[in-house]
């Protein structure tokens, strides 16, 4: 099964995170989390893809572009659970839209931006979503800061 990444307007590349992060949070120490996580977290089991990226700002319209960051994959999977992880401090919104053959998901809900990993479940009484061929995953916070994001089949 491929996966690939899809980067919206947000600069989501890690390597990008130098150019376009604001002054609000340690650029430096943000990176060396990103990467911490990253490495750890790179061969965590049941874990269809995972993202990162910078937040959104939260003052900013939207202006019916979608933003974030997109996972997806050529043939459908299951997605039963998204783990969000942002650095810096304060609150984020997170906003996740599933897409699956015949119907969507769409789920939003405020995290901590902690450091720790928040679950948000997929899908109907914990049972996974079947057909899921993309996941958006859009994090915004007050102040810009990086995230780290993990979608479970």
């Amino acid at each position: 099964m491929k996966r690939f990444l899809r980067v919206g307007p947000v600069c989501a590349l890690a390597v990008l995170l130098s150019g376009c992060a604001a002054d609000d949070v340690d650029d430096a120490a943000a990176q060396t989390w990103l990467a911490q996580v990253s490495a750890a977290r790179s061969d965590s089991p049941g874990v269809w893809g995972s993202v990162m990226g910078l937040t959104g700002d939260t003052t900013a319209s939207v202006g019916g572009t979608p933003e974030g960051v997109t996972l997806g994959s050529e043939e459908p999977t299951t997605a039963s659970a998204a783990e969000i992880r942002c650095f810096g401090g304060g609150t984020a919104s997170v906003e996740i839209a599933v897409s699956a053959e015949g119907s969507g998901v769409g789920l939003q809900t405020d995290i901590a931006c902690d450091e720790q990993a928040h679950r948000i479940e997929i899908g109907d009484d914990a049972a996974p979503l079947s057909g899921v061929t993309s996941v958006r995953i859009d994090v915004r916070a007050a102040a810009t800061t990086t995230f780290f994001a993990e979608v479970y089949a």
